[in-house]
């Protein structure tokens, strides 16, 4: 299973460690890398992933969440899943 995780602080890693420990193909990507990456939106290569686990910091979640349940990769979203009640029912709608 490849599961990508985005968000390289401390409770990415820790998700990054725990999936590697089960025996998963998983990815840790610092939103900050993923951000400059053209790929990032490409529905084609982010298609390529089992999962996801967002463990971004929470004003930028959206961005992320996005893209990647556009293209039906399967979430795990990190908490607080927003701030603002617009983000909420963005996110709501998105995935």
């Amino acid at each position: 299973m490849k599961v990508l995780v985005v968000g390289a602080g401390s409770v990415g890693r820790r998700h990054h460690e725990n999936l590697l420990a089960l025996g998963a193909d998983a990815t840790l990507v610092p939103y900050s890398e993923l951000a400059r990456t053209p790929a990032a939106s490409d529905p084609d290569v982010l298609r390529t992933w089992n999962g996801a686990v967002v463990a971004t910091a929470t004003h930028v979640r959206r961005e992320v969440i996005e893209p990647l349940a556009a293209a039906g990769v399967p979430l795990y979203i990190e908490k607080p899943l927003a701030f603002r009640s617009e983000d909420v029912l963005a996110i709501a709608d998105a995935t």
